[in-house]
């Protein structure tokens, strides 16, 4: 299943986060960053098809900061979908429930208010190989 590679790079994608996250925090506040030490982390399984996907996790600093991750698997427009892959294409439901589409990154200071959130789309080329992503700091 074309699924195996994909599902490896969901732990890639957090480190990086957590790592822009850091340092965004860090050059924006004079003082230390809030997102200093290792967080506790919460894991979430949500997903519709497989309960034991992990699709989301909060990470608790010391500081009470956290930082809330969500990441959307699979598409509905086959047009995402690499080439050939029809509704008989033995990959079909990877595409459409489990392939990592998009991660999604909000950091809460400690009263809880968001203060800055990424969406990171996950660009793929014709063939279903992962080739960048798209980011946009909402």
């Amino acid at each position: 299943m074309a699924g195996i590679v994909n599902e490896n790079i969901v732990f890639p994608v957090l480190d990086l986060i957590h790592r822009e996250l850091r340092k965004y925090s860090s050059t924006s506040n004079s003082n230390s960053s809030p997102l200093e030490g290792e967080p506790s982390v919460t894991l979430y399984r949500e997903h519709m098809q497989d309960p034991d996907r992990v699709t989301g996790a909060d990470l608790f600093y010391e500081s009470e900061w956290k930082v809330s991750i969500w990441m959307k698997f699979g598409s509905e427009d086959e047009e995402d979908f690499p080439a050939g892959v029809g509704y008989a294409h033995p990959d079909y439901e990877y595409y459409k429930y489990f392939r990592l589409t998009q991660v999604t990154a909000r950091t809460f200071d400690p009263s809880g208010e968001s203060m800055f959130t990424y969406n990171i789309g996950l660009n793929y080329d014709d063939e279903g190989r992962l080739t960048g992503t798209s980011v946009n700091r909402i």
